[in-house]
């Protein structure tokens, strides 16, 4: 239960910066360890926030 609680808590974080975020606001995929969708996230740059990174996802987790 305790990784269901973990991966809802960072999506909710990761929605507030959406919902916080400026328009025109840019974004980096950062982690410390990841598995490979992660990592392609993280390569790709930084992005304006809303926008899907190469998996799909427009925010974390992936």
């Amino acid at each position: 239960m305790g990784e269901l609680v973990e991966h809802h808590v960072h999506r909710a974080y990761a929605g507030g910066q959406l919902a916080a975020a400026a328009p025109g606001t840019r974004g980096r995929w950062v982690c410390d360890t990841c598995g490979p969708d992660c990592l392609d996230n993280a390569l790709a740059g930084p992005l304006p926030f809303g926008e899907a990174y190469p998996t799909g996802h427009a925010a974390p987790p992936a």
